[in-house]
C-alpha cells in the first residue's frame, strides 16, 4: 500500500494532496530545545520516520537508516502586526505545499517553528502524503507529547503482513466508466463543508446497521453513490478507503484506495445486504495497486480519473489524543485541507455522525444542501428495507411544495372558441383596422374574413372538407393568412412548408405527411409534384373560384390544426402536430409573455416550416393587431416598422454585432423581441438595451413545439452571463426526473418532461409524467430552467461539452458555438477560439456550420478571426470617455415627494434602478450615483471615503438640505454607510437611508488579534458579498477590492435594511450588530430578482412608504 502510494507521489510530487501539512497548537509554551530533543526521541522510535524510498525492478524499495533528524525551520513573527499574521500563514502553508520532497534522501519530515507576538509559538508539520496515514501522524503527535511529558513509549510492535490479494475481474463485473457528475451551477469553485447528525438519529442509524448485520461506513457509502446518482452523475465505479492496519499501532501507511463498483437494483434489504457481500471479500484482497485493478478489469482509464471517493474515518487527531492525555486537552492539530477533483465524503462515527464533503459547489450552502439530503437519507432508511432502492426520496420535505410550484406556468384566463372565431370577432368589431400589410397591400380583418371564407368554401365545394390534410407552399404574402383560416374553415389542418426547399424534399414531406392537396402560388407551383395530389395555386386561380354565399362552420376545438414539418436545412421540433385549442392557447399566452396588444404591429419574417410561422401569423391576428410581412432579409428585420419581432438566438447575437461593429439601422418603434434559444449570453442583451435606452422588452424561451407560448419562457437576468430559459408558460407543466422517474432537487441535471392541456391525444403521450422530450435540463435556486442538447438536433439548445468550451470566453462574447472548433462572436480576438463579426445562418435562422471557417491549423497562431475588423467595445469592457466624470445622472424627472438618490453598485452604473425606477412611479424626482471609475477602471476612487465624501458634494449641490432618500444596492448600500457616516461625524442633519440587498461591511475590529489567528488557523471564512464582482469587468473588481478593505464603526443611527430571501445566515444579526437602531424588512425574492420585476415592486413600495410620512408633513 505504502508502495502504491509512493508511487502516486513520484508522478505528480507537487499535486493538491501530495503533502500532508498539519497545524499544531500546544496550548501552551513549549521550550524550543526541549521540543527538538522530544522529536528526536520520537524519530528514533518510528523507523518510518527515518526511511529514504526508491524504486527497482522489483518495485518500491525502503531504507531505513539509523538517525534522520527533521528539517527544522525556525520563523520569528513576533514583530509582525497581528493582523498581517493570518495572511502571512496562508502564503507560508501555500508556498510549503510545492517544496515536494526528495524520497531519497532523508529527513522526509519538515517542522516550521513559528514565534509569534508575546513569544509563544504555533507548528506547520509536513510530510509526503506516501508516508503516515491519519492514525498514524496522530500516533507520532500522541508520542511526542508523552516525551514531552518525560513519559515512557510504548515498544515497537508489528507492522501489518501484506496479504495476496485474489484477481479482482470478478469484483469488478458490470464495471462501466467513473463516477462523474459535472456542476451545472456556480463557478464550481472547490468548497468543503460538515454537518452532524443528531444524536437521535446517530443512534437510530447505527442500530439499523447492528440489527441487519450492516456495517455503518458500508451504509453510508451505497447512500452517497444513490444521492450522486440522482444529481445525474454518470457511471459507476467509486474510488473507495479501506485501511489494512488490523491491531497494528505503528506508524506507516496501510490505506489503500480502491475502485468499487455501485449497482442500485432490487429492494433496499437486498441491495444493500448483496453490498456488504461484496464489502467483505474485497475487503480481504485489498493489497493491490487501484490500476492493477482497472487493468484487470480490461477499462482503459487510471484512478486518477475516477472523480468521486468516499472515506470512513476513525476518531479523530484531537479526539485520540485527548482521551489518551487529558493533560494536554489544550493541544490542537489539524490536517490542513487540500483541494482535489472531483466529489469527496468523509465520515466519521461518534455520538453524532460527522459527514464532510469537497468538491466543486458555487458555495458551502450548495455543499450543505447535499449533506442535508444525504443525512435525510439515512434517515429515511430506517423503515425502507423492503422499499425498492429506486424509491428512496431525496426531495427534503420543505422543498417538495416549491419544486411543484415552480414546476407549473401560471394559470391562463379563460378562453373558449378557436383562432377562427378570434378572427371572426375582429372582423366584426374592427372591420376596417388592418390585419395584414405587406409592402402597399393591406389586408382589412374584414377581407381576410371574407376572403378565407371563400377559399374554404371553394375547398369544400371540391370535396376537401373535415378532416383532410393541406399543406400550404405560399411566398410570403398576404395569401398565406388567406390560406391558413381558410383551410381551418374548412374544418381541415393545415401544413406549411418553405417554399424556397427543393422540389425533391418538398415531395418527400408531402408524401411522408399523406397531403391530398397543396395550396401554392405562381411562384412555388412549379417545384410540385401533381401526379399523386391535387393543387391549387391561389393567386392565379383566385378570380376564378365560384363558391355558394353561405358561412362556414368553426372546426371543433380538439380537432388537429397544424402540423409542424421542418424546413429542408433544419429538423422539426419534438412536438409536431397540435389542435385547435393549443394553437389558440399559445398564441394569447405568446401575447402576453410579449405585451402584444390590439393595435400592435408583429413582423412576420419567417419562412414555413417551424413554429415561428405560426407565432408571427397568429399572434397579430389573434389580438387584433397587424401581421407585417418581410421582404427583406434577417438583418433587415430590425429596420420594419414593427413593435414586435421573434428571432433565434445566432440572429439576435448578429444584430447586436452589427451595432457594434457601427451599423446603425434599427427602428424606434420596435418595443419587444422573442429571442428562441436554449442558452444565450447576457451580452447581446446589452447591447440591445443600450440601442434601445432600456426601453425594450426581451423575453427568451425554449418550445418543444417552436411556440413561444408553449414550453419555457423568461426575461433577461442580470446576475448571470449564461442565461436560463426561463420558467414555465401558462398551463405548462414540467417534470424535472432522474433516471427512475424520481424528481430532482434544483441544481441536478435531469430529464425534462413536458404536460400541457390535450398532451395525451398527441402521438407516443404516455405515463404519468407527460412526454419525454429527449432534452436534459436543470433549474437553479431561482426556479429557471437550463436545456442542454439531446441527442436529436434540436435547434437552439447546446450540449454541454459546447458549454464548457465557451465558459471561458462568455463574460467578453456575444455569442458562442462549438463544433470542430470553438466559435465566438466578439469585436475582439479571443484566444483559443476562432472569432467570428457574424454567424452566417441557414434558412430558418439557425447556425450554418457548413459556412463556417476553417480554423488554422499552424501552432502557435494565435486566434483567429474570419473576417478582420478593427476593435469596438463590448459593455462589459469599458474604456476611457473623454468626457468629464460627473456623479449625478437624472434617472427621472418629478416634482412629488423627496428626492431619492440611488448610488451605483460595484459595475459603477446607476442603470440597474431602471426597473425600480419604473416601478416608483413618475412623480418623483430620482438622481443616480455613477462612478468615477465607470469609463475608465484606473479613475476608480482609492476607497470608500473619498467616494462617498465626493458623492456628497455633488448632492449637497443639487439638494442643500437633507430632506431626501438616499439608497443604494450592494456595493453601493456600503457607500451609503460611509456617506451617513461622514454626515453625523460634522453634526450633520441625516437623509432617510435605505440599504438594499447588501451584507454588512466589517466592523471596526475589537476582538484580540489571537482570536483572529485561532480562526485563521482553522480556516475560517472570511465575510461574503451578495454582490459577486465580475472579473472582466475592472471597475467591479476594484470596487470589490475596496470594499473589502473598507471598515466600518458601530453607529447609532436609523436606516431601512432590505434582505432578500436567501440572504446568509446571521447577516442580520451581523447588521444589528453594527446598526443597532436599523429597521430590517425581508423580501421573498432572491436577491439577483431584487430589482426586477414582480419582485423590485415590493423594493419600490418599500422606499415609497419610508418616504411617505416625512413627505407628507413638508
Amino acid at each position: 500500500m505504502q508502495s502504491a502510494a509512493y508511487h502516486r507521489y513520484s508522478d505528480a510530487p507537487k499535486s493538491p494532496g501530495a503533502q500532508v501539512q498539519v497545524s499544531i497548537s500546544f496550548g501552551e509554551s513549549v521550550n524550543s530545545e526541549f521540543l527538538r530533543q522530544a522529536w528526536d526521541l520520537v524519530i528514533q522510535r518510528h523507523p518510518m520516520l527515518r526511511s529514504a524510498f526508491s524504486k527497482s525492478s522489483e518495485g518500491v524499495v525502503i531504507r531505513e537508516a539509523d538517525k534522520g533528524d527533521p528539517q527544522w525551520v525556525s520563523l520569528d513573527w513576533q514583530s509582525v502586526p497581528p493582523a498581517e499574521i493570518p495572511e502571512k500563514w496562508n502564503a507560508l502553508v501555500a508556498a510549503d505545499a510545492q517544496a515536494d520532497f526528495e524520497p531519497l534522501s532523508l529527513p522526509l519530515v519538515r517542522l516550521h517553528e513559528i514565534r509569534l507576538p508575546g513569544g509563544s509559538g504555533h507548528y506547520l508539520l509536513t510530510t509526503p502524503a506516501f508516508l503516515l496515514d491519519e492514525f498514524s501522524i496522530a500516533r507520532v503527535l500522541l508520542d511526542l507529547l508523552q516525551t514531552l511529558g518525560q513519559c515512557p513509549l510504548a515498544p515497537a510492535g508489528e507492522f501489518p503482513e501484506p496479504v495476496q490479494s485474489k484477481s479482482w475481474r470478478e469484483f469488478m463485473d458490470g464495471a462501466s466508466t467513473p463516477m462523474r457528475i459535472e456542476p451545472r451551477f456556480g463557478d464550481g469553485a472547490f468548497v468543503r463543508a460538515s454537518v452532524l447528525l443528531d444524536r437521535a438519529g446517530t443512534s437510530a442509524f447505527s442500530k439499523f446497521c447492528h440489527d441487519n448485520d450492516l456495517e455503518e461506513s458500508l451504509v453510508v457509502r451505497c447512500l452517497w453513490s444513490l444521492l450522486l446518482r440522482r444529481f445525474g452523475a454518470s457511471g459507476n465505479l467509486m474510488l473507495c478507503r479501506f485501511d489494512a492496519r488490523a491491531e497494528s499501532t505503528e506508524a506507516g501507511f496501510f490505506q489503500n484506495w480502491l475502485p468499487i463498483v455501485q449497482s442500485w437494483s432490487g429492494n433496499i434489504g437486498d441491495w444493500l445486504d448483496a453490498a456488504q457481500l461484496l464489502e467483505d471479500t474485497v475487503a480481504e484482497n485489498i493489497w493491490i495497486d487501484a490500476d492493477e485493478v482497472l487493468r484487470t478489469a480490461g477499462l482503459e482509464f487510471s484512478s486518477t480519473e475516477v472523480a468521486t471517493s468516499f472515506e470512513w474515518r476513525g476518531a479523530s487527531m484531537n479526539d485520540m489524543i485527548h482521551s489518551a492525555l487529558p493533560r494536554w486537552i489544550n493541544f490542537d492539530a489539524q490536517i490542513q485541507a487540500v483541494q482535489s477533483p472531483g466529489f469527496h465524503l468523509e465520515a466519521r462515527p461518534g455520538a453524532r455522525l460527522e459527514l464532510s464533503i469537497s468538491g466543486p459547489f458555487s458555495t458551502e450552502a450548495a455543499a450543505k444542501e447535499i449533506l442535508s439530503r444525504l443525512a435525510f437519507l439515512i434517515n429515511g432508511l430506517l423503515d425502507s428495507r423492503s422499499k425498492p432502492v429506486h424509491r428512496l426520496p431525496i426531495l427534503l420535505p420543505e422543498e417538495i411544495r416549491a419544486i411543484r410550484q415552480s414546476s407549473h406556468g401560471p394559470a391562463q384566463p379563460a378562453h373558449s372558441g378557436t383562432v377562427v372565431e378570434a378572427l371572426r370577432r375582429h372582423a366584426s368589431e374592427s372591420p376596417e383596422v388592418i390585419a395584414v400589410r405587406c409592402g402597399d397591400y393591406a389586408m382589412t380583418y374584414a377581407e381576410l374574413d371574407a376572403m378565407s371564407d371563400k377559399l374554404a368554401l371553394h375547398l369544400k365545394k371540391t370535396g376537401v372538407s373535415g378532416g383532410w390534410h393541406v399543406a400550404v407552399v405560399l411566398s410570403p404574402s398576404a395569401w398565406v393568412a388567406v390560406a391558413l383560416f381558410g383551410i381551418w374553415k374548412a374544418g381541415n389542418s393545415c401544413l406549411a412548408l418553405d417554399p424556397n426547399a427543393s422540389a425533391d424534399w418538398i415531395e418527400q414531406t408531402l408524401s411522408s405527411h399523406d397531403v391530398a392537396i397543396v395550396i401554392g402560388d405562381s411562384s412555388s407551383a412549379p417545384r410540385i409534384d401533381i401526379t399523386h395530389r391535387r393543387r391549387i395555386v391561389l393567386d392565379s386561380e383566385w378570380e376564378f373560384m365560384e363558391v355558394d354565399s353561405e358561412t362556414p362552420e368553426p372546426p371543433s376545438i380538439d380537432t388537429l390544426a397544424v402540423t409542424i414539418g421542418g424546413c429542408e436545412s433544419t429538423p422539426p421540433p419534438i412536438i409536431r402536430g397540435l389542435n385547435h385549442s393549443m394553437i389558440l392557447s399559445a398564441s394569447l399566452e405568446g401575447a402576453r409573455l410579449l405585451d402584444f396588444r390590439s393595435g400592435d404591429v408583429f413582423l412576420v419574417k419567417s419562412l414555413a416550416g417551424g413554429g415561428s410561422f405560426f407565432d408571427e401569423w397568429l399572434i397579430p391576428i389573434v389580438c387584433g393587431g397587424t401581421a407585417f410581412v418581410s421582404t427583406g432579409d434577417s438583418r433587415e428585420s430590425v429596420s420594419a416598422p414593427v413593435t414586435h419581432l421573434r428571432l433565434t438566438e445566432p440572429e439576435w447575437a448578429n444584430h447586436a454585432a452589427a451595432w457594434l461593429f457601427g451599423e446603425t439601422s434599427y427602428s424606434e418603434s420596435i418595443r419587444s423581441v422573442a429571442i428562441e434559444a436554449g442558452a444565450p449570453l447576457l451580452n447581446s442583451a446589452l447591447v440591445w438595451n443600450r440601442r434601445y435606452l432600456n426601453r425594450i422588452k426581451q423575453t427568451l424561451f425554449f418550445s418543444p413545439a417552436g411556440l413561444c407560448g408553449l414550453g419555457f419562457a423568461g426575461g433577461i437576468r442580470k446576475d448571470s452571463a449564461r442565461q436560463p430559459v426561463g420558467k414555465p408558460t401558462a398551463e405548462v407543466e414540467i417534470s424535472l426526473v432522474d433516471e427512475d422517474g424520481l424528481e430532482i432537487p434544483a441544481c441536478s441535471l435531469g430529464k425534462i418532461h413536458f404536460k400541457f392541456p390535450g398532451w395525451r391525444s398527441l402521438p407516443g403521450a404516455e405515463g404519468r409524467l407527460g412526454i419525454d422530450l429527449g432534452i436534459h435540463g436543470w433549474r437553479d435556486a431561482q426556479g429557471d430552467f437550463h436545456l442542454e442538447k439531446p441527442e436529436l438536433g434540436t435547434s437552439g439548445l447546446l450540449d454541454f461539452r459546447s458549454i464548457q468550451q465557451s465558459r471561458s470566453f462568455e463574460k467578453n462574447i456575444l455569442s458562442a458555438y462549438a463544433g470542430s472548433s470553438t466559435f465566438v462572436l466578439s469585436n475582439e480576438e479571443e484566444t483559443g477560439a476562432v472569432t467570428l463579426q457574424s454567424w452566417p445562418l441557414n434558412s430558418a435562422g439557425w447556425i450554418d456550420p457548413s459556412q463556417l471557417p476553417a480554423p488554422s491549423t499552424e501552432p502557435d497562431a494565435g486566434p483567429v478571426r474570419a473576417e478582420p475588423v478593427a476593435p469596438r467595445t463590448l459593455p462589459v469592457r469599458r474604456t476611457a470617455s473623454s468626457d468629464a466624470w460627473t456623479p449625478l445622472v437624472k434617472l427621472q424627472n418629478g416634482d412629488g415627494g423627496r428626492p431619492l438618490f440611488l448610488v451605483h453598485s460595484a459595475s459603477g452604473t446607476p442603470e440597474i434602478y431602471r426597473e425600480l425606477v419604473e416601478s416608483i412611479g413618475p412623480g418623483r424626482r430620482i438622481l443616480g450615483i455613477s462612478a468615477r471609475g465607470f469609463y475608465n477602471p484606473e479613475a476608480c476612487h482609492p476607497n470608500i471615503e473619498t467616494a462617498a465624501a465626493q458623492y456628497l458634494a455633488a448632492i449637497f449641490e443639487e439638494e442643500p438640505t437633507s430632506n431626501f432618500q438616499l439608497a443604494g444596492f450592494g456595493f453601493g448600500a456600503t457607500v451609503v454607510l460611509e456617506m451617513a457616516r461622514q454626515l453625523q461625524s460634522v453634526g450633520r442633519e441625516l437623509p432617510e437611508l435605505v440599504l438594499i440587498g447588501c451584507t454588512p461591511p466589517q466592523a471596526i475590529q475589537t476582538e484580540n488579534w489571537l482570536g483572529r489567528l485561532k480562526k485563521s488557523f482553522k480556516r475560517s471564512k472570511g465575510t461574503e458579498r451578495m454582490e459577486s464582482s465580475d472579473p472582466d469587468n475592472q471597475t467591479a473588481v476594484r470596487h470589490e477590492a475596496i470594499w473589502r478593505s473598507y471598515r466600518f464603526p458601530v453607529s447609532e443611527f436609523p436606516a431601512k435594511i432590505i434582505l432578500p430571501s436567501n440572504i446568509g445566515e446571521g447577516v442580520p444579526e451581523a447588521w444589528l450588530e453594527i446598526l443597532p437602531y436599523a429597521e430590517i424588512e425581508f423580501t421573498r425574492s432572491y436577491w439577483a430578482d431584487m430589482l426586477a420585476r414582480p419582485a423590485v415592486k415590493r423594493v419600490a413600495s418599500i422606499l415609497s412608504a419610508v418616504a411617505s410620512p416625512q413627505s407628507s408633513e413638508d
